[in-house]
């Protein structure tokens, strides 16, 4: 646990580094910049968290019917699998709060979610890290509309 704190902070703080140069160099506000900072580090934290640990396997590894992992593990009482279920809900929460920041409209957002979670499940497939997953694609895109509805209310409610 200790290292992957570590990796993720290495690589959300290069992330957020290397976008900071960037909007010095544009001269962009700083109300603009923080926004780019903020969603790089996060970015550089997801990448990091889900291409740099897992269990490597020597072939490719797939699960494409929805729920029959999640259902398996429930009935199983498998607890760090549904521990894995709200990890993966959790870490695209940042995503939905940062995209209703910027006033996305809610299908943009949703779409963005899953496409970048669709990106990090092929890579762990081409890689060899991990499962591709399907309910991954669900739960990940889940994550995005809490983080977007959680993000709603609050800005709503002032």
């Amino acid at each position: 646990m200790h290292k992957y704190l570590l990796m993720m902070l290495f690589w959300g703080g290069a992330f957020a580094i290397c976008s900071s140069i960037f909007c010095l160099i544009r001269k962009f506000t700083i109300k603009r910049s923080l926004y780019i900072v903020t969603f790089a580090a996060y970015i550089g934290c997801l990448l990091s968290l889900t291409l740099l640990y897992g269990t490597t396997y020597p072939d490719h590894q797939y699960q494409l019917i929805p729920f029959i992992t999640l259902i398996r593990n429930i009935k199983g009482q498998n607890y760090y699998y549904i521990q894995q279920v709200l990890v993966n809900i959790v870490m695209f929460l940042p995503m939905g709060v940062l995209f209703k920041i910027k006033d996305t409209k809610l299908k943009y957002t949703l779409a963005a979610g899953f496409i970048v979670s669709l990106l990090i499940e092929s890579a762990q497939f081409i890689l060899k890290r991990g499962v591709f997953d399907v309910d991954d694609l669900i739960l990940n895109t889940l994550g995005t509309l809490f983080g977007f509805i959680i993000a709603k209310n609050l800005t709503d409610s002032k």
